[in-house]
């Protein structure tokens, strides 16, 4: 479907693809043309069409692609994750997105602009199902944090599940809480350093407040 798009090469398909990451996740679907596109990526508007016949394949395109892309950003994670305790788990999924987040900007504040905003992910049945996909892979990648390991020095006082459901929801309240901050800075200008600065003191607390004291040598 994309076989003229495919045959540019290599550098010319990264750059059409990140201006329109980029014009996309500043703006959404709706407030995006294929103007704007266009002069970002520094080709004609009837070459947007001729590479994706509509604004609708270009944004279907970026979505499918961008999916595979930060699928391949965790590539043997299953294999990172052995032999860590649960907080580091976390930490590990959280450097690999970090990592990934500074390497593709403009991949994830196009993903930023689903996750915010509900009705760009909703502008077709094709869009719909690829959310999903990437929702149920986001989801079979954190399940193996709950595999039950040995490595995890877990307090004795609470059941285990008890205190994973507990670091959990931490987890969970605090990315909806930087998810309100984030929506009430426009597209483009958030500023990630300091989020990501708390996100790792985080760790260390949550690992005071729910393992075992270090014995000191």
């Amino acid at each position: 479907m994309y076989q003229h798009f495919y045959a540019l090469p290599e550098e010319k398909q990264q750059r059409i693809r990140n201006a329109a990451f980029r014009e996309f996740g500043k703006n959404g679907y709706k407030k995006t043309s294929t103007e704007q596109i266009a002069i970002a990526a520094g080709i004609s508007k009837a070459m947007v069409f001729h590479y994706f016949r509509s604004k609708i394949g270009l944004f279907e395109y970026l979505f499918e692609s961008g999916t595979t892309l930060i699928k391949n950003t965790y590539g043997n994670v299953h294999e990172q994750l052995e032999g860590k305790d649960f907080i580091k788990q976390y930490q590990l999924l959280s450097e690999i997105k970090l990592k990934a987040m500074k390497e593709l900007p403009e991949l994830f504040e196009f993903f930023a602009m689903f996750y915010l905003r509900e009705e760009n992910r909703q502008v077709s049945a094709k869009c719909v199902a690829l959310y999903e996909e990437l929702i149920q892979f986001q989801q079979s990648v954190y399940s193996l944090v709950y595999k039950k390991n040995s490595h995890t020095p877990f307090r004795k006082d609470l059941p285990e599940d008890q205190l994973k459901n507990y670091i959990s929801w931490l987890f969970e309240g605090y990315t909806s809480s930087l998810i309100a901050k984030i929506k009430e800075t426009p597209f483009g200008e958030t500023d990630f350093a300091p989020y990501w600065k708390e996100y790792f003191t985080m760790l260390t607390d949550l690992e005071t407040l729910f393992y075992e004291p270090k014995e000191d040598v």
